[in-house]
């Protein structure tokens, strides 16, 4: 099913975030930093970003934690593709979120779901190293280490925190190695990226 151009799903802010996804020791800078703008103009740099992916999600109403995998595609500056091993894709370009389920595909306006709008604007300005978007809707903590970085965003709006807590994303240079949502209920989504084939201004793209 594809729908027209008011594109509505009932009482899904919920199941939205859960479609769509997301203590170390040390030194935490809280923005504004100088490291905090050094990292985003390096990720500003990746024109595209291919990767297999794990997601992982830990509930209390699961005995165990769930695992699938795919395909992750960001292309510059605002272009997510998430495709799992069935087949399955959510697509994420301009102010549009498609979602496809076998034969069915559904349009979502992005900009008719706020805590969805919230969610997607913290993985596209990531990737796009774009800080000001970042600062705009969320507190930023960044926590350098020997191997890399670690990037806390806590939703500025108070209304979102029964929805996700915090967003927290990993990396070294560059690579974003893994993103992290906590949600309101207790629910925890991990998605871990590898094999990563990142294009940059200035390279013809390398795996890493």
């Amino acid at each position: 099913m594809t729908s027209g151009t008011n594109w509505r799903i009932p009482n899904t802010d919920r199941w939205i975030l859960a479609l769509v996804w997301l203590g170390l020791t040390g030194t935490v800078w809280a923005e504004p930093s100088m490291a905090l703008e050094s990292l985003m103009r390096q990720l500003a740099a990746v024109t595209q970003v291919e990767a297999g992916y794990r997601e992982v999600v830990e509930s209390q109403l699961l005995q165990q934690p769930i695992s699938t995998s795919g395909h992750l595609l960001y292309r510059a500056p605002d272009r997510l593709d998430k495709t799992s091993d069935r087949g399955d894709s959510i697509r994420i370009e301009g102010e549009t979120l498609t979602l496809v389920q076998g034969r069915e595909q559904t349009r979502i306006a992005i900009a008719d779901q706020p805590a969805l709008q919230t969610l997607i604007s913290a993985l596209r300005a990531t990737f796009a190293g774009d800080l000001d978007r970042l600062r705009t809707d969320y507190l930023l903590a960044l926590q350098p280490h020997a191997e890399g970085w670690v990037l806390d965003l806590t939703p500025r709006e108070r209304r979102f925190l029964t929805l996700f807590e915090h967003i927290r994303i990993q990396g070294q240079g560059d690579r974003i190695d893994s993103l992290e949502v906590q949600e309101g209920n207790g629910d925890r989504r991990t998605l871990y990226l590898s094999d990563q084939r990142i294009l940059t201004g200035e390279s013809a793209g390398q795996t890493r």
